[in-house]
């Protein structure tokens, strides 16, 4: 990777050059990312015959512990960047904190040399578009892969959302979330371990639980959906309301989860407040009097 200057428009960008024996990943990263505009993907400025011209980020790998509202922050911003991806029918398949670039502005997701495309946007292209790597091989990062990647089995964008879960696990512990002596034990505990309890707010944890479900089934089905927002509010652990304070600034998760038994207070309340308008309307659907109607 070379830092340069591109003196046509007068401004820094990042080259990347090729060798010869990344000659598909390159052809893969072209591709996918040339398909992406999102404020939190690296963007692609031009492609040569053996090199890619790139935004230029300043900033830093993304590490942890960092407190909770700034990995919230962080968070809603990958996963956005996931979901623009899943959009055009892009896996990213090597999701680590590594590939997450962090300054002023935010986090930029980065290297999508590993990336999955749906067939459509491959149509016409006799070099990539079949499967990107061999049925049974192992693509990516051992620590952040999904089980099903571990495996060498076919992935989609649940695939993401487990690596996305990993990501978060550390930034907010400080540590991986799945870990081994070796790479083989590390891939045998994406595949059979659960991580270690996340000291995190009730709600966050939960979150994180459910995007490191082991099967596919169990997980949110897609990033960036049914995941979480930030917003000022209460505690992180407690349900969704106004905040107290004019300046309060505290992260508030809003859990988008499906719903269980008698389910969330708001919900709870959404039903009192239903069935007291219909207890206010007698029947044939005329206002009653005492709800301040004009006759």
């Amino acid at each position: 990777m070379w830092k340069a200057h591109d003196t046509r428009v007068d401004r820094v960008v990042a080259i990347k050059r090729l060798k010869a024996e990344h000659t598909e990943r390159f052809k893969r990263e072209a591709r996918a990312v040339a398909a992406l505009n999102h404020p939190h993907i690296c963007q692609l400025y031009d492609v040569g015959p053996d090199y890619l011209v790139m935004e230029y980020v300043e900033g830093e790998i993304l590490k942890g512990p960092v407190p909770v509202a700034d990995a919230l922050r962080l968070a809603g911003q990958i996963a956005g960047g996931l979901a623009a991806a899943r959009r055009k029918g892009i896996v990213h398949r090597d999701l680590k904190p590594a590939n997450v670039l962090v300054n002023e502005t935010g986090a930029k997701l980065l290297d999508f040399g590993l990336a999955q495309m749906d067939p459509p946007m491959l149509s016409g292209d006799a070099t990539i578009s079949t499967a990107l790597s061999a049925h049974g091989a192992i693509v990516g990062t051992v620590a952040y892969m999904s089980p099903e990647q571990a495996q060498g089995r076919p992935v989609d964008a649940r695939s993401d959302v487990f690596s996305f879960g990993a990501v978060l696990y550390e930034v907010l512990s400080g540590r991986r979330a799945l870990a081994g002596d070796t790479p083989i034990a590390t891939l045998s505990a994406v595949v059979n371990d659960a991580p270690p309890p996340l000291e995190a707010p009730a709600a966050l944890a939960r979150i994180v639980g459910r995007c490191l479900a082991k099967q596919t089934r169990d997980r949110f089905q897609s990033p960036g959906r049914r995941l979480l927002q930030r917003r000022p509010g209460r505690g992180a652990d407690q349900p969704a309301g106004p905040c107290p304070q004019p300046q309060c600034h505290r992260a508030h998760i809003v859990l988008r989860l499906p719903r269980q038994g008698a389910g969330h207070p708001q919900d709870r309340r959404g039903a009192r407040s239903r069935d007291d308008s219909r207890r206010e309307r007698p029947p044939g659907g005329k206002p009653n009097p005492r709800d301040g109607a004009v006759h």
